[in-house]
């Protein structure tokens, strides 16, 4: 078994070493270690491996010596940026103020254009609250001062520090905790990780992350409800349906069947209770009606609420992408390395649990073998009196197990996010989908092949007038 550890090292000799000695005495292996000894905090983030009885002896042990971030207080680095005459006696003023505040300087950064005036960039840790307020008032009776945005800040600064503020900063604004917390602390390291090798700004991404977090904190409880655009329409055989578009996350669709509800997808799971809101009050029976809900892929957008219905349908790929995170094996999409983090980050944000593999019906084949060879592949029909649905499966363009349903009486085609109405979206969700893909480096797994599958989707449906339920936006009217 796989497990990911985050520590917290005291400044002491030896006590990298008494790690490891822990980890090989309960004969827990090693895949991967980053280390990045700073001033005030000694963040070590390893991946390991053992049986579970192994690993749970390891952690017990190694919480016992207080290593694990929860069991200490961990403060926060920021980069000042101070505008001093060019005077060799110009700095200390500023260090008086750093001392009276009990604040380290853990970097110092010094230049001058060969005028009167100097730039200097001192990196400061502050672990009480108004810390950082009182010494930007001291420092600023002396010179110009500003706090570097993140995004300017350079790349020697302590990540390992911006690690673990990061994560704690973001848990405490989504109300997230230990767990959550601890999981944003280990992947935050390895999207920087993944950064450096490459030569890019390991901070860029995190700002992008955060207006995600403080975004979806926005529009918790009535927020959401309020902000949900929900729309009737008919189809050309003539059934009733609603769009609810969310302003975070996918379009639930719902078709009025002649027995039952049949929805599409439920987006986040951290408005599960939202969402089943809006659709109590779009249908006042909503307890005693029969309801059947349809998966269009497993990202975690889509699969928020799964309670209330009576029968769940997926493709085998997505019923074996549940089934491998209840076993800690990565998902389809995580298989990429680059995204794998991002997609961590993202599934702990919205509240992601995984679903019971066992209890979601299977359109298609079982756990089907081997790539298709077809972008679109007929695997299956869902029968929905009065709807009668032919079920395609993409060759995994957006990500593997997407499945488009084709009705042709009704001239209907749910095309989850094999196709997306962009230009008919509120604002909210405009505004969130520019940041949304940061939770997965790219909303395509790969965009060449979901291009090719939404031109095979659409000359499926050939001639004529058709109604799109696309994955996001409103419904979209496709003339063949």
């Amino acid at each position: 078994m796989e497990k990911s550890l985050a520590l917290v090292l005291p400044d002491k000799a030896g006590t990298l070493r008494e790690v490891m000695r822990v980890l090989a005495a309960h004969d827990v292996s090693v895949l991967r270690l980053s280390y990045n000894r700073v001033v005030d905090a000694h963040a070590l983030f390893l991946d390991v491996n053992g049986t579970v009885a192994a690993l749970d002896a390891a952690e017990e042990e190694l919480r016992a010596w207080r290593f694990f971030p929860g069991q200490r207080e961990v403060g926060e680095v920021h980069l000042i940026e101070l505008g001093l005459e060019d005077d060799p006696c110009a700095l200390e003023p500023v260090l008086a103020v750093a001392e009276q505040n009990e604040v380290n300087i853990t970097y110092v950064d010094v230049r001058t254009d060969g005028t009167s005036d100097g730039i200097m960039r001192i990196a400061v840790y502050v672990d009480r609250p108004n810390q950082l307020a009182d010494l930007m008032e001291g420092i600023q009776r002396i010179c110009p001062a500003t706090v570097v945005p993140r995004g300017e800040q350079p790349n020697m600064l302590d990540n390992n520090h911006f690690n673990l503020s990061f994560a704690h900063g973001l848990a405490r604004r989504m109300g997230l905790g230990p767990t959550g917390e601890e999981e944003i602390l280990i992947n935050s390291n390895r999207i920087m990780q993944n950064l450096m090798r490459e030569g890019a700004d390991p901070h860029k991404p995190f700002d992008y992350i955060n207006q995600i977090g403080e975004t979806m904190a926005t529009y918790s409880g009535n927020a959401f409800v309020r902000a949900c655009r929900v729309t009737a329409f008919t189809t050309a055989g003539g059934l009733a349906g609603h769009c609810i578009e969310p302003p975070i996350g996918a379009d639930t669709w719902v078709l009025e069947c002649d027995n039952c509800l049949l929805c599409i997808d439920s987006g986040y799971r951290r408005y599960a209770g939202e969402l089943e809101e809006v659709l109590r009050s779009l249908y006042p029976c909503w307890d005693s009606l029969s309801k059947k809900l349809v998966i269009t892929h497993a990202d975690f957008d889509h699969v928020g609420l799964l309670e209330p219905f009576d029968e769940v349908f997926a493709s085998g790929r997505v019923i074996d992408n549940f089934a491998f995170e209840s076993m800690g094996i990565v998902n389809w999409r995580e298989q990429n390395p680059a995204s794998f983090p991002y997609n961590r980050i993202g599934r702990v944000l919205c509240g992601y649990e995984v679903p019971d593999a066992e209890s979601i019906h299977c359109l298609g084949e079982m756990s089907p073998m081997g790539e298709q060879d077809e972008p679109l592949r007929l695997i299956d029909t869902l029968d929905v009196a009065p709807l009668s649905f032919e079920v395609w499966e993409g060759k995994g363009g957006h990500v593997r197990g997407e499945i488009v349903l084709i009705e042709r009486r009704h001239r209907l085609c749910v095309s989850g996010d094999i196709f997306v109405n962009v230009r008919n979206q509120t604002k909210p969700q405009m505004r969130f989908n520019t940041l949304a893909p940061y939770l997965t480096t790219s909303v395509d797994v790969d965009p060449a092949l979901a291009r090719t599958e939404r031109t095979a989707m659409l000359d499926q449906l050939g001639e004529g007038t058709w109604q799109i339920l696309g994955g996001h936006g409103a419904l979209f009217e496709w003339r063949g």
